[in-house]
């Protein structure tokens, strides 16, 4: 049995030929909880103590979309959407810009970046998410001068990227979504070199 926090779970027992269950018992959960967990309840019967029944209650904190701003700050974007400074992130260096950025309403996502050899990491409920990587090259203006690796939980999914050639353009924001089932409770996001500089996000969205 799964709740959300404050929900009630309630367990009752018709014995054959009675007109009113014996057994009653009901379980609120906490109001609110930050992770996941398990509680057991046990309904004895008001009639008999000796009969009883016990269930287990898995209690699922409800699941906030995580939106990080690599490389910057607090930032509330135009759907009035809040992202947190950059966070989560093991290795990698900082860059911005002050360039405007095409083909998007938030230019702002998009002027910073975490680059080099690094990861994020992020603890998520198990289920399945759609996992958002943002990019628009800041440094570079022609194709083949950043090509790199990302996989996700080990999974590679983009392979050889070039964010120009797949942009279309340097200083143009491009998205790329992929679709993540987490049966571990984390979201692993490694970025690789590949075979022209360093890799780079300006910003990730898991939701």
């Amino acid at each position: 049995m799964r709740l959300t926090p404050g929900c009630v779970a309630t367990w009752r027992k018709w014995e054959a030929g009675q007109a009113r269950s014996t057994w009653y018992r009901k379980h609120r959960g906490p109001s609110s909880i930050t992770t996941a967990q398990t509680v057991y309840v046990t309904a004895t019967s008001v009639a008999d103590p000796t009969h009883a029944s016990s269930a287990a209650v898995s209690l699922v904190p409800p699941f906030s979309p995580i939106l990080v701003h690599s490389g910057g700050a607090a930032y509330t974007d135009t759907l009035g959407q809040v992202w947190s400074a950059d966070a989560g992130f093991i290795g990698g260096n900082t860059a911005s810009t002050t360039s405007n950025i095409a083909n998007t309403l938030d230019p702002k996502l998009y002027r910073t970046e975490r680059w080099g050899d690094f990861s994020y990491q992020f603890a998520v409920p198990n289920a399945s998410y759609n996992v958002v990587l943002k990019f628009a090259e800041i440094y570079f203006s022609k194709t083949g001068q950043r090509i790199f690796n990302v996989s996700i939980s080990g999974t590679p999914v983009l392979t050889n990227f070039d964010i120009v050639a797949a942009a279309g353009a340097a200083l143009t924001a491009i998205d790329q979504t992929f679709p993540v089932t987490v049966s571990n409770n984390q979201i692993t996001i490694q970025f690789t070199s590949g075979s022209a500089d360093l890799p780079k996000v300006s910003a990730i969205q898991i939701h």
